[in-house]
């Protein structure tokens, strides 16, 4: 292990676990962003709702129910 990926480890261990939930909520916020914005790039003009699902199922790619799921939304 590195140096820095030693004291990135220390930091993060020395965080509340408030702080990490509240971290772990910017993290998802941001890559929901970030994939909102690719979403619309690729298909300018949807309708909010539509993003909205289809970034859902961009995060959820891998977990084949939820897939199921979100597919079943507006249907």
């Amino acid at each position: 292990m590195s140096e820095i990926e030693r004291r990135y480890r220390a930091e993060i261990a020395s965080w509340s676990g408030r702080r990490r939930v509240e971290r772990s909520a910017e993290i998802f916020e941001e890559v929901w962003e970030m994939l909102a914005r690719q979403v619309l790039v690729e298909n300018p003009g949807l309708p909010p709702h539509e993003v909205r699902r289809r970034v859902a199922a961009r995060m959820y790619r891998s977990d084949p129910e939820t897939l199921d799921l979100i597919s079943r939304l507006d249907s």
